[in-house]
């Protein structure tokens, strides 16, 4: 607020001194910057860029104008150079001399003092949070050299300043036809005037703009952009009918644009078309009204597919059958796997062979890990979880085989539950699907004391993990039989698992 209530009153003789100089300035000055600071918000009017020297490690900073937050107006008439910067992030500010330094010797005989006082502004490069008191930001300088200006701020009007009373109609409803006195009326705003660098960030909100006052003339196609725009300030109240069209988006975006149901390219890159049926609302689940027949699928209602079935994979997570189902030619592969959540209720047939081994989820109880292809038993701990509708699926605790012919043994570790890649590590604790029945790839065996040939059974060993030949069988130890021959040592084979 102004603060100087009289200026120098001039009449013919009289005698002027210094301070009636001094105060005819002070008068102006603070006329001047309480305009500034009433009118206008701080930052930079015009110019003061932030560019590369040329140097390594330095910047310069062209010439330009900005207003600060009292009113002061920094004006910096040649460029300066080689602003040190570089090895951190830093900023570079702006500010109005303080205090003014005097400059200029007076050259009169006898006579001491200054002439001139500077207004010279100052140039800081500070690291981020040392900011010098009453400056304007104009760039941030990355520790690399990057120089980014977009973070300075723009002076322009302050808050309240342009209100909705401030603007007419676009009839000119007041009959004046100028804008003193009525406000700014919209045709007083040149078509097009208003684009992208005249709008500061955030200066522009909900609270500077009339209902429609702004209307589709007045933006410059693209004038509008999410960094222009305060969050909330523009909203359909204060949006004009038809002021944001197809003309104001890009090519780009009027190509994904619906218009009238008739075009809409979903690709982003094929240029397809598509005809949009009659839209159904009533439960907004299918908002085209789309039928199974549409799309060449089953109803809900159940229906049959004519031909062969095949299913590459199956991922999902979750299949509920409750009346049975009958599948004659169908062919399961790449890694199918049916096992809790999959549920199947009451009967399920298939006909034809069965292909592939058959497994069963365990639980790590080893305190350690398991690996594929280890033997396994049970552990006294036994069925300690349950999966599957109404739990009927017992989860055992296992750990590895140690000893010879174990009626303990159960099958061999295969892969984490629920998880494709092979092989596999099983954490303690973790849940796991092991072989109980059929052929199999991966078995641990022990030829140390015997060798292994093709069709010998196969029992626990000693070696912790392993399988051996069984050279004396006994009933409940019996793991099933080698695939593959092992003449010494300890590896992996092949075998057909079937407990025995």
């Amino acid at each position: 607020m102004a603060d100087v209530t009289e200026r120098m009153n001039y009449f013919d003789r009289q005698f002027l001194r210094a301070k009636d100089f001094q105060d005819e300035q002070s008068y102006h000055i603070d006329r001047r910057r309480s305009h500034n600071t009433g009118f206008h918000s701080p930052g930079v009017v015009q110019g003061l860029v932030v560019v590369p020297s040329g140097v390594p490690n330095q910047v310069n900073v062209q010439p330009g104008w900005a207003v600060d937050e009292l009113g002061r107006e920094i004006v910096l008439a040649t460029e300066r150079s080689s602003i040190p910067v570089g090895g951190v992030d830093m900023q570079i500010w702006i500010s109005y001399p303080s205090p003014e330094p005097q400059t200029t010797p007076s050259t009169d005989p006898g006579v001491t003092g200054f002439t001139r006082i500077s207004e010279e502004p100052v140039i800081s490069a500070v690291e981020p949070g040392n900011a010098p008191q009453h400056s304007i930001l104009l760039a941030n300088v990355s520790a690399a050299g990057a120089i980014d200006n977009t973070v300075r701020a723009i002076a322009g009007l302050q808050d309240d300043t342009v209100t909705s009373a401030k603007i007419d109609e676009a009839d000119g409803s007041t009959g004046q036809d100028t804008n003193r006195g009525s406000g700014v009326k919209t045709d007083h705003i040149q078509d097009a005037a208003i684009t992208q660098p005249k709008i500061a960030d955030g200066a522009v909100n909900g609270a500077k703009i009339q209902d429609g006052s702004v209307g589709t003339a007045k933006l410059a196609t693209n004038a509008v952009t999410s960094t222009r725009i305060r969050n909330g300030a523009v909203n359909n109240s204060k949006i004009a009918n038809n002021t944001i069209s197809e003309a104001r988006f890009n090519a780009a975006t009027r190509g994904k644009l619906v218009t009238n149901g008739d075009q809409h390219d979903h690709s982003g890159g094929d240029g397809g078309q598509i005809r949009h049926s009659s839209l159904n609302l009533d439960d907004g689940t299918n908002p085209h009204g789309t039928t199974a027949a549409d799309v060449n699928a089953l109803p809900i209602t159940g229906g049959e597919i004519e031909g062969g079935l095949s299913v590459e994979e199956i991922k999902t997570r979750l299949i509920s059958i409750s009346d049975g189902m009958e599948v004659s030619n169908a062919r399961f592969s790449g890694g199918t796997v049916f096992n809790d959540p999959v549920l199947f209720r009451d009967r399920v047939t298939f006909q034809g062979p069965k292909n592939g081994y058959v497994t069963d989820i365990f639980a790590n109880g080893s305190g350690g890990e398991l690996h594929t292809g280890d033997l396994i038993k049970l552990t006294p701990a036994g069925a300690k979880r349950f999966h599957g509708v109404d739990d009927k699926i017992p989860v055992s605790e296992v750990t590895l085989s140690d000893k010879d012919d174990d009626p303990m043994v159960i099958g061999i570790v295969d892969r984490l539950f629920a998880q494709e890649e092979e092989p596999s590590t099983i954490p303690d604790g973790a849940e796991f699907l092991a072989v109980t029945l059929g052929s199999y790839a991966h078995c641990k065996v022990d030829a140390s004391e015997e060798s292994i040939e093709v069709g010998d059974l196969l029992t626990s060993s000693s070696e912790a993990g392993h399988a051996k030949k069984a050279v004396e069988p006994k009933i409940g130890s019996i793991i099933g039989k080698a695939l593959q021959p092992l003449e010494d040592g300890t590896g992996t084979i092949a075998v057909f698992v079937n407990i025995q």
